[in-house]
């Protein structure tokens, strides 16, 4: 601990870290389950916002690349399956994303600004072994 100065009772700066602690000086139970969870190494998911489309192409080669060009099945938020080689311009139309391209054409939003997202891609990264269904169904029972 930093040495005070004459007429202090606490030093000015202390470069002694003891973890963040709560109000009591102590961890709160949420914190020490953090720090086990990290000390074991217990896997988790990573969440990363990778970018986002801002036309109706972008939009559609990014769905192309999520069923890789028709191979893979897409999945709506009401939950229908859609399979095949057009099945990702037929989100694209559902969600009329060229509505919204056009509303950002606006002579009233401003020069020079660029036109906002129409969607953003988010990446959820499991670990290994991890089982897509389960996580679907966690998922959607907290109605995410």
């Amino acid at each position: 601990m930093g040495k005070a100065l004459p007429g202090l009772d606490e030093p000015l700066l202390d470069v002694v870290s003891l973890a963040r602690r709560g109000p009591n000086g102590r961890l709160s139970p949420e914190e020490i389950s953090l720090v086990v969870r990290t000390l074991r190494r217990t896997p988790e998911v990573m969440v990363k916002v990778s970018g986002g489309a801002r036309s109706t192409a972008g939009a559609l080669a990014h769905l192309k690349y999520i069923d890789r060009h028709g191979d893979l099945e897409l999945e709506t938020d009401e939950g229908a399956k859609l399979t095949g080689a057009d099945a990702e311009r037929s989100v694209v139309e559902d969600w009329e994303l060229d509505v919204l391209v056009a509303r950002s054409r606006s002579p009233y939003r401003g020069a020079g600004r660029k036109p906002s997202k129409l969607l953003h891609y988010i990446v959820l990264s499991m670990p290994a072994g991890s089982s897509p269904a389960k996580l679907w169904a966690r998922s959607t029972s907290r109605g995410a």
